[in-house]
């Protein structure tokens, strides 16, 4: 086992977690992760953030992310930016 196979699927979902709540707080109260206007950070952390926020599988990343206001209002800002026809 090498990566992310050398951990159990408990410590898989706290290292998840625990990188959504980095996002969370490094994004704080911002509208993009940088400020203002959506970046290149943006389109590839927001697009990861936005699917394992969004409607699907009832996970326990989903509802790390959705313990997180501000993830899920960031989650719909990315989708009406880069996916505006799924908004």
């Amino acid at each position: 086992g090498h990566g992310m196979g050398r951990h159990t699927l408990n410590e898989q979902l706290r290292m998840g977690a625990d990188n959504l709540k980095a996002i969370a707080d490094w994004l704080g109260d911002k509208s993009f992760m940088h400020g203002d206007q959506p970046t290149a950070v943006d389109a590839s952390v927001g697009a990861f953030v936005a699917g394992i926020h969004g409607d699907g599988f009832d996970t326990a990343l989903r509802q790390a992310a959705r313990s997180h206001q501000n993830l899920g209002e960031y989650a719909g800002r990315i989708k009406q930016h880069f996916y505006p026809e799924q908004a």
